[in-house]
């Protein structure tokens, strides 16, 4: 494939990806702890909040950290330097994660990093 047509797709994709993504580990270790009925509630909390231009919510694999799973990341490319990484989610979770992202405060105590060069610190240390 030429150059052009790679730098056309990833234009493409770039501009149909919503600002905030939010990535729900769905790998085995996570889905044994009920990680989909997360993403469920999470998908069910950016709808009813009426975030869905904003926000996307994906089912993702391994994300190096089983023990501690369930996992979600949010980026947020409105701000790159900024990303949350939370742990041991539930599915009762899923509202206030939401909450969060949209700049509310709650009293979810699960994240473990506040940033992308930290989280790869904790992931790869």
């Amino acid at each position: 494939m030429e150059l052009n047509k790679l730098l056309e797709i990833a234009r493409t994709e770039r501009f149909h990806t919503k600002p905030i993504q939010i990535r729900c580990c769905t790998a085995a270790g996570c889905l044994s702890s009920n990680s989909q009925a997360v993403k469920d509630n999470l998908d069910a909390s950016v709808k009813a909040a009426g975030l869905e231009k904003r926000l996307q919510v994906a089912g993702v694999g391994c994300m190096p950290l089983c023990y501690q799973g369930p996992l979600v990341q949010v980026d947020n490319q409105e701000n790159l330097t900024e990303a949350k990484f939370y742990e041991k989610v539930i599915p009762e979770d899923a509202t206030k994660i939401i909450s969060e992202v949209n700049g509310e405060v709650t009293d979810l105590q699960k994240v473990i990093c506040i940033s992308h060069f930290l989280l790869v610190n904790y992931l790869f240390s």
